[in-house]
C-alpha cells in the first residue's frame, strides 16, 4: 500500500512524494492429488492460506501495527475437486441396441468448499459500533463521534470491549454473540474524552462467516451414426445437490449499537437495529451462484458431421 505525502512549495505548486505506508503478507500450503488413468480420473486440491495486511481502514492512524489485520480476501481453507468416470463397455452382450444405449457414458463434475471469510474483514473492525443519546421516550437525540470520544478528529476507531469469547454461547446459524461486547471502559467520561487505552481490542478471534459450497454434475454420451457423423447427448445440473448457503441480508445483524438516556449519560445499553434475539444469526439463504437460481438442469443435443 502506498500513499501520497504532499508538501507545498511557494504559493502555486505542490510536490507529491510517494511513501510506503503499509504492507501485506500471504502464506499458503497447497496439497494436490491427481489420477489420470483408468475409468476414474480426478484432480483434488486442498489449500491452507493466510492473508494479512492493511485493507480494512485505519483503526489507528498513529500506530500502523494496529492496522495490520486479516484481509477481506482471506479464505483459510479451500478444497477443490474435479472428477470424471467413463463407464466404457458396461454392457458386454451381443445386442447392438442395448450396447449402443448402455455403453460409452461418461459422468463428470466438480465440487468446491471454502471456509467462510473473516467477519471483521468483510464488515468493519469495530462491527460498526455506534453510541447515541436518547430522550425519555427512547427517541434519538445525538451521537458520540470519534472527535468526542478522543478529543481529536483523527480517524481512530472506537473499539468495543470484548468481555467473553464472541464465538461462545451460539445458537443455530449464529456466528457471533452480542453479549460478549460492551461499551469501552470509562464511557462515563464522555464527552470530556477518554484515553486510548480504554478501547477494546482491534482484532477479535477469527470469526468465520458462512462457508461456501458448490457442486455441478454432468452426464453425456456420443452416439456414432457413421464414421464422420455423431450425435452427443448431454445433461448437466448446476448446484445439483440444491444446497443453499446461509448469509446475512445486510450488515445490521452484526452491527453493534448502544444508547443511553441523555439525562443519565452513563447507563449504556445494547440497542442494535436488529433485535438481540436475532443478532449475529444468518437470516438469508443464497444459492452458490445466484440469489435466484436453485438447482438448474440443462439438456443438450449436438450433431457433428
Amino acid at each position: 500500500m502506498r500513499r501520497l505525502a504532499r508538501a507545498r512549495v511557494g504559493r502555486e505548486k505542490a510536490v507529491e512524494v510517494e511513501e510506503h505506508a503499509g504492507y501485506s503478507t500471504y502464506n499458503a500450503l497447497a496439497l494436490i492429488w491427481s489420477k489420470q488413468t483408468g475409468h476414474l480420473n480426478f484432480n483434488t486440491s486442498f489449500l491452507w492460506s493466510k492473508a494479512l495486511g492493511f485493507g480494512n481502514g485505519n483503526v489507528d492512524p498513529f500506530d500502523e501495527r494496529y492496522n495490520y489485520t486479516v484481509l477481506n480476501i482471506d479464505r483459510p481453507y479451500v478444497w477443490n475437486s474435479t472428477y470424471s468416470y467413463s463407464f466404457g463397455k458396461a454392457y458386454k452382450g451381443d445386442n447392438k441396441v442395448l450396447g449402443g444405449a448402455a455403453n460409452g457414458w461418461t459422468i463428470s463434475g466438480f465440487t468446491t468448499w471454502q471456509k467462510g471469510a473473516n467477519l471483521q474483514a468483510q464488515t468493519s473492525q469495530n462491527l460498526g459500533v455506534g453510541f447515541s443519546y436518547v430522550d425519555a421516550t427512547g427517541k434519538y437525540v445525538s451521537s458520540i463521534s470519534q472527535k468526542t470520544f478522543y478529543g481529536t478528529d483523527a480517524g481512530i476507531n472506537i473499539q468495543p470491549e470484548e468481555i467473553c469469547n464472541p464465538k461462545s454461547g451460539l445458537v443455530s446459524h449464529q456466528i457471533i454473540n452480542n453479549g460478549c461486547f460492551a461499551p469501552p471502559g470509562g464511557m462515563s467520561a464522555v464527552p470530556t474524552g477518554l484515553a486510548a487505552a480504554a478501547i477494546g481490542p482491534t482484532t477479535l478471534p477469527y470469526i468465520s462467516m458462512q462457508n461456501y459450497f458448490s457442486s455441478d454434475l454432468a452426464i453425456f454420451k456420443q452416439f456414432h451414426i457413421t464414421e464422420r457423423q455423431a450425435v452427443e447427448f448431454r445433461m448437466s445440473a448446476t448446484n445439483w445437490l440444491n444446497h443453499p448457503l446461509w448469509g446475512f441480508s445486510n450488515s445490521q445483524p452484526v452491527t453493534l449499537a448502544y444508547t443511553t438516556p441523555i439525562a443519565s449519560p452513563t447507563a449504556w445499553t445494547s440497542a442494535p437495529v436488529t433485535p438481540l434475539a436475532n443478532w449475529g444469526i444468518m437470516n438469508t439463504k443464497y444459492e452458490p451462484l445466484s440469489q435466484n437460481a436453485g438447482r438448474t438442469v440443462q439438456l443438450g443435443l449436438k450433431y457433428t458431421f
